[in-house]
């Protein structure tokens, strides 16, 4: 059977809890589907199971990206163009996609030598990226999370966050918002983390592993199953 919209396939009021990663999340499906607020309960996601205790990392002045990086809603291009424009040290990691997706990337780069596109990388480049950057720089177009932005967090790097609602919510004030379209807004918040003119770390750190490490949210799942029950 085939169902016109997820209305015709099941009621929302059928259900005990809807869990969101985000108040805008959990706002959003409130208004489009016409969902009480008080079916819906927010429980963020977790830093990486990946990531590991380690408290000492020794900061290199470059600005780091991981993501589907051919992906348009992941905004790299205007990072790139930001990079160029403020000449600071950019590496872009993760998924190049195929010789077609990539081409636009590689034109955007040109001939510039302060951007590098690592590819896919291990579990250990990535460890040792997160480790070695001093930003982390996420400013997509379209966002859930960015649970790679908060393993970034999580390891000590500052963060550039897009200002669209959602991953923005993870950091508790202690990063540098931007608008997703202005490449001098993205180019002027990661100049200002690497010229040392604002910092948030360790502190950002901190909070990142108390509110989130997955003891914490698990401890948060089992709480709300067991008061449903």
């Amino acid at each position: 059977m085939l169902f016109r919209s997820i209305e015709d396939s099941f009621t929302f009021e059928n259900f005990s809890k809807i869990l969101v990663r985000s108040e805008f999340e959990g706002n959003f499906i409130s208004n489009v589907y016409h969902i009480r607020k008080d079916l819906i309960k927010l429980i963020p996601l977790s830093y990486s199971l990946s990531c590991k205790p380690t408290t000492c990392y020794a900061k290199e002045n470059f600005c780091l990206h991981i993501s589907s990086i051919y992906q348009e809603r992941k905004n790299v291009i205007r990072l790139i163009e930001a990079a160029k424009k403020k000449n600071f040290h950019l590496i872009l990691a993760g998924n190049k996609g195929n010789e077609e997706q990539f081409s636009s990337i590689r034109k955007a780069i040109g001939n510039a030598k302060n951007i590098e596109v690592l590819g896919f990388i291990s579990e250990e480049q990535k460890l040792s990226l997160y480790q070695r950057a001093k930003v982390f720089s996420l400013p997509s177009l379209a966002e859930g999370v960015g649970i790679v932005a908060v393993d970034a967090a999580y390891y000590g790097c500052e963060i550039v966050i897009t200002n669209i609602s959602g991953p923005k919510e993870y950091y508790n004030g202690h990063c540098i918002e931007v608008n997703p379209k202005s490449i001098e807004d993205i180019g002027n918040a990661i100049i200002n983390f690497l010229e040392g003119k604002v910092q948030f770390q360790p502190k950002l750190s901190n909070f990142i592993k108390e509110e989130y490490s997955p003891e914490k949210v698990s401890d948060r799942l089992i709480k709300l199953y067991l008061s449903i029950q």
